[in-house]
């Protein structure tokens, strides 16, 4: 995705991040981190499907910066499995099956962690429960 393009997908999100008078109230500020969240995670499903992941990884962490839902750890492991960070998307897959080990993406998770990990038998990860989502060092299997 061009740089244009790109801020102004980020330039119209924030727009709709901007609290305004009307939104002054504790309540409406909730409901407004859900839509802003959905709004970047639209976003980075388009950028994700035109093939630009850095993009796409950017936005899903803004989504789940705002509304850390286990959701978004899927989508952020699947956009760095897919840009070749193989060592982040495993480490996010499984924070993901941490956090939500009963949510919807759970079989593909974890048959995506198996694939990954015989691939890569070498790598190894940690995973942090909670907070925001750690990148581990990739080690060889040397």
């Amino acid at each position: 995705m061009n740089r244009v393009l790109r801020l102004l997908l980020l330039g119209a999100i924030g727009a709709g991040a901007a609290p305004g008078p009307a939104l002054a109230q504790s309540a409406p500020a909730t409901v407004d981190k859900k839509q802003v969240a959905k709004q970047y995670v639209d976003a980075g499903l388009a950028a994700q499907d035109s093939g630009d992941y850095e993009t796409a990884i950017t936005l899903y962490l803004k989504a789940y910066q705002l509304v850390p839902h286990p959701a978004h750890l899927f989508n952020m492991a699947q956009a760095h499995r897919l840009a070749g960070h193989v060592d982040q998307a495993l480490s996010l897959y499984k924070q993901y099956l941490s956090e939500d080990p009963r949510g919807a993406h759970v079989r593909t998770a974890r048959e995506l962690v198996s694939e990954i990990e015989a691939r890569h038998p070498g790598l190894e990860i940690e995973i942090h429960a909670g907070g925001q989502p750690h990148y581990p060092l990739l080690l060889s299997a040397e």
